[in-house]
């Protein structure tokens, strides 16, 4: 089946949870604010965290379970595997029974785009890129990033149409039974809040087809790798399911976007070559604050 995303059923529990807890702290005067719909990027994938809680230097995980069962049970062991390896944090769970003692299963799950929210109130100014580079990550060239953004890229090839709805309605742009948009001749980009609550920018044309940016001063070349990573995986879950349901003829759109990075890629590392300097990659300017 192709793969498609519906709001998750526990929101209004996250929300719920985060209200109340906001509420608790409020009775006790002390100054705590909850924050739900958290994430955590690993480059196995992501762990969901419906609340989060901030106390002096530690923080909390707050892990909902409607049903106590087995299988509940084994992700949030899961999750404590995972919490017992993060320093200052832990993982806590709400739940109308004690858990049962099961062996854990992997609770991280893949990329989703309603993992990304829209941004209305503005992003830190600058530039957001692609890549640049950084102190552990200084040459393109050698980059860890750079095999999975060609995988996206190769991934995506005639299929953009499909995901840019996908990530659209993650977004809440255009209705939940769209199943194609176009990409525009024009740069369309919007500002988002991705995963780790980090500021990015969303980006598609036909000619560089669908792309994101994060800001140089706040997104790490770890979390940047482990983003291309992700969300390459996400798009190739997109081309074997189509190919798999026998093509793309009815919304497919011709795309130049994978001849437009490789010649972007080809640049970069010939200009590392001749005198090793490469600054911003793919690179879109905000709106100065």
């Amino acid at each position: 089946m192709i793969p498609d995303t519906e709001p998750h059923d526990l929101d209004f529990l996250s929300l719920a949870m985060a209200t109340a807890l906001e509420d608790g702290f409020k009775e006790q005067n002390r100054n705590v604010h909850p924050v739900a719909f958290q994430t955590k990027l690993f480059s196995e994938g992501v762990l969901k965290i419906p609340c989060e809680i901030k106390l002096g230097s530690r923080k909390f995980g707050v892990f909902i379970f409607p049903d106590v069962n087995e299988e509940a049970a084994a992700h949030f062991a899961g999750v404590q595997f995972i919490y017992d390896q993060l320093e200052g944090e832990e993982a806590i769970y709400f739940a109308s029974a004690k858990l049962p003692a099961v062996d854990p299963v992997n609770p991280l799950a893949p990329f989703d785009p309603f993992m990304l929210v829209r941004q209305e109130n503005k992003l830190p100014s600058g530039p957001y890129a692609m890549w640049w580079p950084t102190e552990d990550d200084s040459r393109f060239s050698d980059s860890p990033a750079r095999p999975f953004i060609r995988r996206a890229y190769e991934a995506l090839n005639g299929i953009e149409t499909y995901v840019l709805a996908a990530l659209l309605k993650g977004l809440g742009k255009v209705k939940d039974d769209t199943r194609s948009v176009v990409l525009s001749d024009e740069l369309w980009a919007e500002p988002i809040t991705g995963l780790e609550q980090m500021p990015m920018v969303i980006s598609a044309s036909v000619e560089k087809g669908i792309r994101f940016h994060f800001h140089p001063k706040h997104a790490t070349a770890s979390h940047r790798k482990r983003f291309w990573k992700v969300f390459c995986e996400y798009g190739e879950s997109w081309r074997t399911a189509i190919q798999r349901e026998g093509g793309v003829a009815e919304w497919a759109q011709e795309s130049s976007a994978l001849a437009w990075w490789e010649k972007v890629e080809a640049f970069a590392v010939q200009k590392e070559r001749e005198d090793g300097s490469l600054s911003l990659l793919g690179a879109v300017e905000t709106e100065k604050s």
